[in-house]
């Protein structure tokens, strides 16, 4: 017993007594102060020059332009981004009324695509922006052509989610086709094409913003164009309402 008792002394002495109840000890985090961090999602060039055109804010889609052209050179996009990119920055030119600036931004896409065989899902947005081109400098017939394949190359598109997006290019298409009828004084034909593009754009601005924007800012004032050149030239007084439900139906 006194061997066990001297062995006890000796360990306490070594080691300290036991603790019961005390505090238990751990890893401490440390958790800084401030905002958690959150993920911020960071859009491409391409992206931005896109966004903003279909928001027909070409000035501030232009203000990317020089990193665009960094991207370009340097980058490794495919064909289509790279005609999309191209064909969207002369489409901004030409939009503001400087078009042989955005000239050789349509040049460049239309050259890469025929190399490429025309292959790619943007194909469509670069012959409408070429159109557009011609209806700015007065070729109608020539913006007509353009408008006529950059459909045919819009329905052979496969759009995902529904192609709200799409829709609404395929009703710009349309409406701009209109215009240069109305420029070549071809009344029926420039109400055929408008009445094609109100009937997609028409229905989908109770349901997209994007679509409502097109139809508010461009559609709409290109149908109240067409209405006062009608009334210019005819006898019968009619008020736009009355004209509009004549000619394309009661609004949506």
């Amino acid at each position: 017993m006194v061997k066990i008792f001297l062995i006890l002394m000796f360990l306490v002495i070594l080691f300290g007594a036991p603790k019961f109840g005390g505090p238990k000890r751990g890893v401490v985090l440390t958790i800084p102060n401030g905002p958690p961090q959150t993920q911020r999602h960071t859009e491409s060039t391409d992206e931005l020059v896109e966004r903003y055109y279909r928001e027909r804010d070409f000035e501030k889609a232009l203000t990317y332009e020089e990193q665009a052209l960094r991207d370009m050179e340097y980058g490794s996009m495919d064909t289509d981004t790279l005609c999309r990119l191209n064909a969207m920055l002369g489409g901004c030119y030409v939009s503001l009324g400087e078009c042989e600036k955005g000239k050789p931004y349509i040049d460049t896409a239309l050259k890469e695509y025929e190399e490429s065989g025309e292959t790619g899902e943007s194909v469509y947005i670069v012959r409408h922006i070429e159109g557009i081109y011609a209806l700015k400098t007065g070729e109608y017939r020539m913006a007509i052509d353009s408008f006529e394949e950059a459909l045919r190359q819009a329905e052979a598109v496969e759009a995902p989610d529904g192609g709200v997006e799409l829709e609404v290019d395929i009703a710009g298409i349309f409406c701009d086709m209109g215009r240069a009828f109305l420029e070549l004084g071809d009344m029926d034909s420039a109400l055929e094409m408008l009445g094609k593009s109100y009937e997609i754009a028409g229905s989908l601005r109770l349901e997209s913003e994007v679509a409502y924007d097109y139809y508010e800012d461009v559609l709409e004032p290109v149908i109240k164009e067409c209405f006062e050149t009608i009334s210019d030239t005819s006898d019968e007084e009619m008020g736009y309402d009355e004209w509009f439900s004549a000619q394309f139906g009661e609004q949506v």
